[in-house]
């Protein structure tokens, strides 16, 4: 049986690895080697318990780990949205910490949601959950918040980003260049920066305060106006040059773009407005980015879309041929190979999952979120 370790905050378990060597050297004195060897173990133990004994590390994003920011959680930012309602960013305790090498001392990691509270005038609903992020965070500010690239916390941004990746292997894109419009909390986008080191990933967001608070408060380690070098993560620094975010409507910049002649490797629609809804000018067939998409995406390329329940698919099949839905929030991700050759290209996909699960470390089940979907064709 495969069994984690579920450990007390001792004081050494938020310390990285050499931290934990050196503190607990230091208090050895008096007490002696089994001290330091204690310390080291159980800092070892706190690191390692989302890792299993006897298999392959879990995905720390996986589904037992939703209670931890299911509730109320504290407020960590609240801005108003220009389209009407209220953003909130709010932060919740997480249970396991793998803070990354190099974060200052006492550095530690939660969950964070970001929310979306329609106004009282649009009558919309209840605030609904946008997206989750799992954060480094800094307590004395010295560096802002730093979002863990490996976490997906849930389910659709797992398929959608499965999906992506695999198709982007498919198509045999050394080094891809991504857009994605709609930002969120930027967890996708960032994920697939993670697992191509070589890829271009630009995030076409229309509301400012989503990139503000993306940026600032959930730890998309994109450049920040203004922000000195001191203030910058590993993290931040490692991807200043190969992940951005542009303010702005997508299917017009699209347009733009194809226009100028910038060429995309995938195309990402994963945007909505303030009544949950995905605008009509990302997916009509006359619309500016189906418009676009003839030259704005390679000759072998990807197109995929994130839909919510209600969503006329099959309008959107008639641009984008083919889906993948996911079971438990039935929202639907379309999907697009351009200039593929086989007939069957869900296989394909699937094989290159097997590849990413066997290759370089993927902490999420790739393989599963494509085999437990349903291939849809127009």
């Amino acid at each position: 049986m495969v069994r984690n370790f579920w450990l007390p905050d001792f004081p050494w378990c938020p310390m990285r690895s050499s931290q934990r060597s050196r503190k607990a050297w230091r208090l050895g004195g008096r007490c002696g080697r089994r001290t330091v060897a204690l310390a080291l173990l159980l800092g070892w133990l706190r690191a390692e318990r989302s890792r299993s004994f006897f298999g392959p590390a879990q995905d720390p994003g996986r589904r037992e780990l939703r209670r931890e920011y299911s509730g109320r959680g504290i407020d960590r930012l609240v801005l108003p949205l220009s389209c009407g309602g209220n953003l909130f960013v709010r932060g919740h305790a997480a249970s396991e910490q793998q803070v990354p090498d190099g974060w200052p001392l006492g550095s530690f990691q939660e969950w964070r949601s970001l929310i979306f509270e329609p106004s009282a005038e649009q009558d919309a609903g209840p605030p609904f959950i946008q997206s989750i992020s799992k954060v480094t965070c800094c307590p004395d500010g010295t560096w802002l918040p730093e979002a863990d690239p490996q976490v997906l916390a849930l389910n659709y941004p797992k398929t959608l980003s499965a999906a992506v990746a695999c198709a982007v292997r498919t198509i045999q894109a050394p080094e891809p260049r991504i857009l994605v419009i709609g930002l969120g909390s930027g967890s996708v986008p960032l994920w697939l920066a993670d697992q191509f080191p070589k890829s271009q990933v630009d995030v076409v967001e229309l509301e400012g305060t989503v990139i503000r608070a993306a940026s600032e408060v959930l730890g998309f380690p994109i450049l920040v106006p203004g922000l000195g070098e001191q203030k910058m993560s590993p993290l931040r620094r490692k991807l200043a040059n190969r992940l951005k975010a542009i303010e702005g409507d997508g299917a017009a910049l699209a347009e733009h773009w194809a226009l100028a002649g910038r060429r995309y490797d995938a195309v990402l629609i994963d945007a909505y407005d303030s009544l949950n809804r995905v605008p009509a000018s990302l997916w009509q067939d006359t619309g500016p980015l189906v418009r676009a998409l003839p030259q704005l995406l390679q000759p072998r390329g990807v197109v995929a879309a994130n839909v919510p329940p209600g969503f006329p698919t099959s309008t959107m099949l008639q641009a984008f041929q083919g889906a993948l839905r996911v079971p438990e929030t039935m929202n639907t991700v379309a999907l697009v190979l351009r200039g593929i050759e086989e007939e069957e290209p869900l296989w394909s996909l699937r094989q290159e999952a097997k590849k990413m699960m066997n290759g370089r470390e993927c902490l999420i089940d790739v393989v599963s979120r494509l085999t437990d979907c349903k291939c849809r064709r127009s």
